[in-house]
């Protein structure tokens, strides 16, 4: 490490987690370094005018002023702004009454640089300890008016004028490092408050991520079921663990009779309506409003909804939230999710919902075309062993049996009965398992 990269640490104004103390810091740090260079320099700018300083107070005074301020940069370096503040002005003030009271008294240069404390106390130490210093300077005028030398002007003169100086400071650096600290607050206010937007912002992109990763994989999930009564149970029963509302339900629409059936429920109150055959109507209540007109309700205090139905197994609900599972234009069912406490759902909620009930919707429709794909499959080899049994059959009766028993298991019937009209439309009887003798 080189001299000067030693030095340096000394030279610079310590960091202070307060922001009062930072700038105290920096300008007790300024006016000490500003001080120290003038007392280096000073005996060379007056050598080289020509004067020397020949007087022992003047010497002292400069020596003693030199090592007051290694003592006060020393307990800067420390972070010991206090004690370097108070320093600097008890040690000052001494220094300089000292001065004053050894040579001119009142017209000393010394007694009105007590004025140069008044502002150092003013910036570094406060208020309180600048007009203390203002209140030392006029005891000490008191005691040079009384006891010092005072010419030529009146000595009361004097002591008003340093007195009326020191006040005019102290108000002037106050008013000043009022505003600046007033401004620091306000600045490290919105910094707070940007911080924590930024925060609010962040955990809103996380919970959103994480929102639209559970709906990929419910997604996903939900793709790979193929029965329709599970993927109702799965996805209620997903959302409830994923977002932890009240209850969660869904109704399927039968375009029959345009009625909303309960399929799926969560806890004790879903197995309750579905253990009753819970139904609605198209447009009763807020879930058959929004089947009706296929688009999403939300409540955020159903107590204030006149359309709202009241369940008893539901006694806590306060806000609802229905969204229609359709595709286009086409209601295939509802899924009602409800919480227990007032404005817990918002648009948001809603959003995240409708993204949810756009997959559930894709996944009913592949569930119901595998269905009747299967149901097809299953008919066509039905048919397709019926058509073997009859190929191999040797009777016109074993033809018309094979016919019967195919059928039966087809349609699921409970009897099927066969007709033979022969020639000379006389009935004829034929025995068939699954049927009756006619």
């Amino acid at each position: 490490m080189t001299l000067p990269e030693s030095i340096r640490p000394f030279l610079e104004t310590p960091p202070f987690d307060d922001e009062r103390e930072q700038v105290r810091a920096h300008l007790l740090n300024i006016i000490t370094l500003a001080a120290f260079i003038l007392f280096l320099i000073l005996p060379i700018l007056l050598s080289l005018i020509g004067t020397v300083l020949e007087e022992p107070t003047l010497q002292v005074g400069t020596i003693w002023t030199l090592i007051l301020l290694i003592v006060v940069r020393i307990l800067l370096y420390r972070r010991r702004l206090v004690f370097a503040g108070y320093s600097l002005l008890v040690g000052g003030f001494l220094i300089l009454a000292y001065q004053a009271m050894m040579t001119q008294g009142m017209y000393s240069p010394r007694f009105l640089a007590t004025n140069l404390l008044v502002l150092v106390s003013a910036i570094i130490l406060g208020t309180r300890q600048a007009y203390g210093v203002v209140v030392a300077s006029f005891l000490l005028g008191l005691y040079l008016f009384f006891f010092g030398n005072n010419v030529p002007l009146a000595p009361f003169t004097v002591l008003v004028l340093v007195t009326s100086f020191s006040l005019l400071t102290v108000l002037i650096i106050s008013s000043i490092l009022s505003t600046l600290f007033q401004t620091l607050d306000q600045i490290k206010k919105t910094n707070t408050e940007l911080e924590q937007i930024q925060e609010a912002s962040e955990r809103r992109i996380m919970e959103r991520t994480r929102t639209l990763e559970t709906i990929l994989a419910l997604s996903r999930e939900l793709s790979l079921i193929l029965d329709q009564d599970l993927l109702f149970r799965e996805m209620v029963e997903r959302i409830q663990a994923t977002f932890d509302f009240y209850y969660t339900q869904i109704y399927l629409l039968n375009r029959t009779d345009s009625t909303l059936t309960l399929v799926a429920g969560t806890g004790m109150a879903g197995q309750k309506l579905l253990a009753a055959g819970h139904k609605l109507s198209m447009g009763d209540g807020l879930v058959g409003q929004a089947a009706l007109d296929n688009r999403p309700v939300l409540v955020p205090d159903v107590h204030n909804n006149s359309q709202w139905l009241p369940n008893p197994h539901l006694p806590d609900t306060c806000t609802e939230a229905v969204i229609p599972i359709s595709i286009g234009n086409h209601v295939l069912a509802v899924l009602d999710v409800q919480q227990d406490t007032p404005d817990s759902l918002t648009i948001e909620s809603v959003d995240v919902l409708q993204t949810m009930a756009n997959q559930a919707a894709i996944a009913l429709q592949n569930a119901r075309l595998y269905a009747a794909a299967a149901q097809r499959a299953q008919n066509e080899a039905q048919i397709n062993a019926i058509n073997e049994q009859i190929q191999q059959a040797n009777s016109v009766e074993s033809v018309l049996q094979v016919a019967a028993e195919g059928l039966g298991k087809a349609l699921s019937s409970r009897r099927t009965t066969v007709f033979l009209h022969p020639a000379g439309n006389q009935k004829q009887n034929i025995l068939v398992p699954n049927g009756e003798r006619n």
